[in-house]
């Protein structure tokens, strides 16, 4: 299985079974496109198929270790109105609350013993905003020290950054938590999409203690939403690279309304987004765009099993403030698909499910097969994938083949993190 694609004023090859990649000449490039010749098709890639070398070109297992995780959902009030919010503003349909100290120790318990000595355990807590429980944070993180000393477990906050002080930031850094900070871009992207039920200045409230957050968080990355597509993703990513982040993310909402309409949209923000990171790598050493990352990181991995997406119910799981289980915290909504409660651990079940469409796509082990909430929210199945995601991440394959080239072997060493 092959693909070709253009990119600016080059054309390239993409060998699926191989994962790698040429730069071909026009003519080689249009018999691939157009010839109904088998024969000579078949005799073009067989003469790059002698150039692959996997052993050179494969980054070893370092790069990906056995990671597990655990959304441990402590609060599920918010004190934001987010427009594209899938959590029905925080509380997931369900009665507002903070979680008990039993039903936290007991989350991760039940987790801990899923994980095994060769793992990682990462304790995402998350809302809601879970700021709204943090003497529950802290009582949660001070069990885990106690009981859990020889244990490789990394602690994660996910967080709008509104509640933040100098206090709380002390205490993060003390645990040597990472942060992810919700934020979408600019003052005024900000405040339209992640607006607080306060009235208040969302982007100003949640930049108001940044300088101090990055001084002192080791890990700090900005993850905002691209939901309004009328908007320059460059800008978005302008800003919150001016503000000081070393790595952020701005996915596409997929599930945004008239998305057949805006698909367009999206491609043409894409390729002055790739146009904006050629620029900025050369002129700077370091490589900042999170989505980016994670995509070369699959892009040198070795093929991988592509019947499971991200682990969803098998190495990830997600509790609420009930102590009921969750395959991912996006289904916490959803109680076709609760799987159990911490409380009651013998009928926990087992989640698994199988994406066979994927099988027959150019793009299958490069591919990071998208959220299954949003396959689900769109196609009312998880066997089935939402085709506005494949067609990003098809897009997004494309863009960073044709980027590789163009990194430095610094650029490379810090996205694959090798030594």
């Amino acid at each position: 299985m092959f693909h070709i694609f253009e990119n600016k004023d080059k054309k390239y090859l993409y060998l699926t079974s191989y994962k790698q990649f040429f730069e071909i000449d026009e003519n080689t490039y249009l018999i691939l496109k157009f010839s109904n010749d088998n024969t000579e098709i078949n005799r073009i890639l067989k003469v790059y198929e002698q150039h692959v070398n996997e052993e050179d070109y494969f980054v070893k297992n370092d790069v990906e270790e056995l990671r597990y995780g655990l959304f441990l959902c402590i609060s599920n009030v918010c004190n934001a109105n987010c427009s594209y919010c899938f959590a029905n503003k925080g509380n997931y349909g369900k009665d507002e609350g903070i979680m008990s100290m039993q039903i936290a120790k007991i989350a991760i318990d039940f987790f801990i013993n899923k994980v095994p000595t060769n793992g990682q355990a990462n304790i995402i807590f998350f809302g809601g905003e879970p700021l709204m429980a943090y003497n529950q944070l802290v009582s949660t993180c001070e069990y885990i020290k106690e009981r859990y000393t020889n244990e490789n477990i990394q602690l994660h906050l996910v967080t709008n950054g509104t509640l933040l002080n100098e206090k709380i930031i002390d205490y993060l850094a003390m645990n040597n938590f990472s942060v992810g900070l919700s934020i979408d871009g600019n003052e005024k992207v900000q405040n339209e999409q992640r607006p607080l039920r306060n009235g208040m200045n969302s982007f100003l409230e949640a930049t108001k203690h940044l300088d101090y957050l990055l001084k002192k968080v080791k890990s700090v990355h900005a993850r905002g939403t691209y939901s309004n597509y009328n908007n320059s993703l460059v800008e978005a990513y302008d800003a919150l690279l001016n503000l000081g982040f070393r790595e952020v993310s701005i996915p596409p909402d997929i599930l945004s309304d008239n998305m057949n309409k805006k698909i367009n949209l999206l491609d043409e923000e894409l390729d002055n987004l790739y146009d904006y990171i050629v620029d900025y790598i050369n002129n700077n050493d370091d490589f900042p765009f999170g989505t980016f990352i994670e995509h070369i990181r699959r892009i040198f991995l070795p093929k991988t099993d592509i019947k499971y997406t991200c682990g969803l119910g098998e190495v990830i799981y997600s509790v609420d403030i009930y102590g009921d289980i969750y395959p991912c915290h996006r289904f916490s909504s959803e109680n076709n698909y609760k799987l159990g409660n911490v409380m009651d651990q013998e009928k926990v079940k087992v989640f698994s499910f199988v994406t066979e469409e994927c099988n027959k796509c150019w793009n299958q082990y490069t591919c990071s097969h998208g959220c299954c909430y949003n396959d689900y929210i769109l196609t009312d199945s998880l066997n089935k994938k939402n085709p506005y995601w494949c067609a990003y991440s098809k897009k997004m394959t494309e863009l960073c083949l044709a980027l590789i080239p163009k990194l430095s072997e610094e650029h490379l060493k810090r996205i694959l993190m090798v030594p």
